[in-house]
């Protein structure tokens, strides 16, 4: 990433596209590394996210508003001539302008998933006790609230697979995930798939 960056920038990351940087957030280590020579431990800070919101396509097309994140070291600066086209191009299309300004950020889930091998008559109870789980749980909070029902974790094939939703920037100091919810998806128990 180019250190002269700041938020408000328009970047050409990774992700096809022109984007505005609009956060940037640590990225924390939620495992040690485990090579020969270990770079990190858990908890560690080892770089930054990348908050994103899409503004071009990669051929200067106005597009639909999308938002993103991605490891900051692939974020690098525009020419100040696109910064310029972009700018112009708000200021000749203020309506597309005012829909960019006022896009509601919604950011693609990381998933990590569990395969569960739940009898069926215990669905119902389960998805109850799914329901009432807070944001921002961790694995292990996760597991002391559904400790009767750690029996069911397995592998494939099985009858149900838990999704555990979050952001990769939701995690603690210690390298927790955080996660703000879980879903439960019935599975073809003969295939082991979904």
């Amino acid at each position: 990433m180019n250190k002269n960056i700041k938020i408000g920038d328009f970047v050409a990351p990774y992700l096809a596209g022109y984007w505005q940087l609009i956060a940037l957030v640590p990225k924390i280590a939620t495992e040690d590394d485990d090579r020969e020579k270990k770079r990190w431990r858990k908890g560690d800070c080892i770089g930054q996210w990348s908050i994103l919101k899409k503004v071009f396509t990669s051929s200067m097309k106005p597009c639909k508003t999308e938002f993103n994140y991605e490891d900051a070291y692939w974020t690098c600066s525009v020419p100040e001539t696109v910064t310029e086209q972009i700018l112009r191009y708000f200021e000749e299309h203020p309506k597309y302008f005012e829909k960019y300004q006022n896009a509601e950020p919604k950011f693609p889930y990381e998933i990590a998933n569990c395969w569960f091998d739940l009898p069926q008559e215990r669905e119902e109870e389960f998805r109850a006790l799914l329901a009432t789980l807070p944001e921002g749980f961790t694995r292990e909070q996760f597991w002391e609230v559904a400790a009767e029902y750690k029996q069911y974790a397995t592998r494939p094939p099985t009858s149900y697979l838990l999704n555990f939703l979050s952001y990769p920037w939701l995690v603690d100091k210690n390298g927790d995930k955080h996660y703000i919810k879980c879903e439960m998806i019935a599975c073809d128990k003969g295939k082991g798939t979904l």
